[in-house]
């Protein structure tokens, strides 16, 4: 769990953290070191040298310096993952340039070796840039999804005003890009939010949604997005969840620790990807954690792996 800001006001949040050539080429020697390992983490973030010392992260003192490809695959290699994808830190800024910035950054990290890594475009939502980056990142830079972090920009999805703006976002990807996966960040305090992600979910059904750190102490939601899969025809289908900075919540000797599994299982391990959060968790802490629950082989495999290759689209 991170601690940022937002205006005045501390928010706990959940990371959820030259030109392109130069950028690449700095990269370019991790192309084929990837190691023999066991699947994907679904949730890793990186940021810029330059912009670094200006986020939240780097204010708070909760990294020390940048978080590139370099240190992602040093990362995964550690814990024999053999793949990541990459979210850009330009939710982060509010500014378009620096934003602007970390996406590049990413498409560079991603070129050095796309067969390991995906990219994730980030942005402000509220911001009078936001669609024509989104433009930006899908068009030109080949970020192949979108990460938003609501909780970052003060945005609440039972706010008219910031529902019309998520959909109007999501609606837009799915133009540009049928089958974008589209990581939304899980912050909120209420229910009634994940109420209306299930409707925005409902009205873009071509939008792969991945609720990111598994809904948090909302886990019990689960069942009920279950129960809409059942009852509505055709619906939900595009509604993924990441267990991201949440498998420590409820370890094996923890009471909720039973009801937590299940209703993982009820929402289907077919639809739950793993991730670390970096630097909120390392992978190898993360992966420890997953692999203390008791899944069967055949369902650590589709959340280590099956899952996130093809919601993400790796090559």
């Amino acid at each position: 769990m991170l601690v940022s800001s937002t205006g005045s006001l501390p928010l706990v949040l959940t990371l959820g953290v030259v030109g392109l050539g130069l950028q690449a080429a700095n990269a370019t020697h991790l192309a084929g070191q990837s190691q023999s390992g066991v699947g994907i983490d679904s949730h890793m973030h990186i940021i810029s040298p330059e912009n670094w010392p200006a986020s939240p992260i780097g204010l708070q003192g909760i990294i020390d310096g940048p978080i590139d490809a370099q240190t992602i695959g040093e990362m995964v290699d550690a814990a024999r993952i053999e793949k990541a994808v990459l979210i850009s830190g330009a939710y982060f800024f509010k500014d378009s340039e620096l934003a602007r910035h970390e996406n590049e950054f990413t498409a560079a990290q991603v070129s050095a070796d796309p067969g390991r890594f995906v990219g994730l475009c980030s942005l402000s939502p509220l911001q009078s840039w936001a669609l024509a980056e989104l433009e930006y990142c899908v068009n030109t830079l080949g970020l192949e999804g979108l990460k938003l972090h609501l909780v970052a920009e003060n945005m609440s999805l039972t706010n008219p005003e910031h529902l019309a703006t998520i959909a109007g976002l999501l609606a837009r990807g799915a133009e540009l890009s049928p089958g974008l996966p589209v990581l939304i960040d899980f912050n909120w305090t209420d229910d009634a939010q994940t109420f209306s992600l299930i409707q925005l979910a409902f009205a873009n059904p071509t939008i792969n949604i991945v609720m990111a750190h598994g809904l948090g102490h909302h886990f019990s939601e689960l069942a009920a997005i279950h129960l809409f899969r059942d009852v509505l025809p055709g619906g939900l289908q595009n509604l993924y969840l990441d267990v991201s900075a949440t498998l420590f919540l409820y370890p094996p000797d923890s009471p909720p620790f039973e009801n937590y599994m299940w209703h993982l299982r009820r929402f289907g391990t077919e639809r739950i990807m793993f991730g670390s959060d970096y630097p909120v968790d390392s992978t190898r802490e993360a992966l420890a954690a997953l692999e203390e629950m008791g899944f069967t082989p055949e369902e650590l495999e589709q959340i280590l792996r099956t899952n996130a290759e093809m919601v993400y689209r790796f090559q």
